[in-house]
């Protein structure tokens, strides 16, 4: 048991920041990842893979198309959510360029940084 915690304990940390992009479209989520690639790379930054997460049923929705004649009919509307996770081996520079990068509505972008990491490089 003890083995265990010791090699969990060992492993090194990969150094770099993870952009999770949350959308509900996926022509915003591509045009979004494309200006981040764009940006990590004219920074000097390098971008190491990009996972695309599946798709999630957020919400379905059924409306009454007549509520007076046809009391049956219906229609139902879904929403769904696309997620994707960008690892990037960032510059002096990317951070603050992705900080003030301006992205189009519709898309949630979640930046999470290792400190010590960013600091021993």
């Amino acid at each position: 048991m003890t083995n265990v915690k010791n090699i969990k304990m060992s492993k090194k940390k990969k150094s770099g920041i993870k952009l999770v992009f949350i959308a509900s479209d996926t022509k915003r989520l591509d045009e979004a990842i494309k200006k981040c690639c764009e940006t990590i790379s004219k920074t000097g930054g390098h971008y190491r893979s990009l996972v695309r997460m599946p798709n999630k049923l957020v919400d379905l929705i059924s409306l009454n198309r007549s509520p007076h004649v046809y009391k049956c009919a219906q229609d139902q509307y879904k929403r769904k959510v696309v997620k994707a996770i960008l690892s990037v081996n960032p510059s002096l520079h990317t951070l603050t360029a992705l900080k003030e990068l301006v992205i189009c509505a519709g898309v949630y972008v979640d930046m999470i940084v290792n400190n010590e990491e960013l600091n021993n490089d």
